[in-house]
């Protein structure tokens, strides 16, 4: 670290390269009231420290501009086809409060693997800034997120406090994490309570709602469910019992069915489509009725009745 530890300038140029800045060897030494020369010597000592430690780097010369960029050699910076596509979803999401996600996502800018990417990057940013909409909680959920995701995998029954509706008393159970799904722009805790676990029943917690949780006691192999499909079964905001529903289909094109229900069973018929598919809760029936006509035949089992 010896090429390091000589001056604060080379600490500063050192810092600004790695970032993705170009720098000017004419307006460097202006800036320090050096010669060229001495920016030159820098340049050097940092392009052994890259040689011997931050090896993912290589120290590029633009001679007829004069200027250094850091090269990065391994796949450590992302271009800004890359990055944007990232935080435009996360802009879309609307799920983080605005101070939080800016100082998050100026960070991952800083990864972008040239000056024309960062510049780019950084005016979406600016653009996005000015739109952004927070949302209407307050509570910032990254904590409790984390700790949500962590009881899935770690495979935990967790004892929670948990609001029902706004300015309500909270209330406190025990329930086991299956899954952290986002919906309308807000996270959900998917989780089955003791008696769910029995009747193959899953509800839907919104996290900013949860102020505590903590660990209870392990799950059972047998109570852990395919996360995928747990996925694909909750189809609205009010998930309960797993139903199977059946339905007929009359319209032109099944893509909309599809979409909205990709793990369903299609079967041919002569005046349409008979469609079997398995969800939590009886939230699809709005929806379906919703499509008028173009829909009949609607039952709805429960799965722990079915033969």
């Amino acid at each position: 670290m010896e090429y390091l530890g000589k001056n604060p300038r080379i600490l500063w140029i050192y810092t600004q390269l790695i970032q993705g800045y170009t720098l000017s060897r004419i307006e460097l030494a202006k800036k320090y009231g050096v010669s060229e020369k001495s920016i030159h010597r820098d340049m050097e000592d940092l392009q052994k420290f890259f040689s011997e430690y931050e090896t993912k780097y290589s120290l590029q010369y633009d001679k007829k501009n004069k200027t250094y960029t850091a090269q990065c050699t391994k796949d450590d910076r992302l271009s800004a086809k890359e990055i944007v596509p990232v935080l435009k979803t996360v802009f879309e999401s609307g799920t983080m409060l605005p101070e939080r996600m800016f100082h998050i996502l100026q960070r991952v800018a800083k990864l972008a693997s040239s000056e024309q990417d960062r510049k780019m990057v950084q005016k979406f940013l600016e653009q996005e800034e000015e739109c952004y909409q927070a949302p209407l909680y307050q509570r910032i959920v990254g904590e409790m997120l984390c700790q949500a995701e962590e009881a899935v995998w770690r495979k935990q029954w967790v004892k929670i406090r948990y609001c029902r509706k706004e300015e309500s008393d909270e209330i406190e159970t025990i329930v086991l994490p299956q899954a952290v799904i986002m919906r309308e722009k807000r996270f959900f805790l998917a989780a089955q309570t003791y008696e769910g676990t029995k009747h193959n029943s899953v509800s839907l917690y919104r996290l900013d709602r949860i102020s505590f949780m903590e660990d209870a006691f392990p799950a059972q192999p047998r109570q852990i469910l395919n996360q995928k499909q747990l996925r694909q079964k909750i189809v609205s905001l009010t998930a309960g019992d797993e139903y199977e529903i059946s339905f007929l289909y009359h319209g032109d094109s099944l893509k909309l069915i599809e979409e909205k229900l990709p793990h369903a069973i299609y079967t041919p018929q002569p005046d349409g489509w008979q469609v079997t598919v398995r969800v939590y809760g009886k939230g699809i029936g709005a929806w379906l009725r919703s499509m008028g006509k173009k829909v009949s035949n609607i039952t709805a089992t429960k799965v722990s009745e079915l033969p």
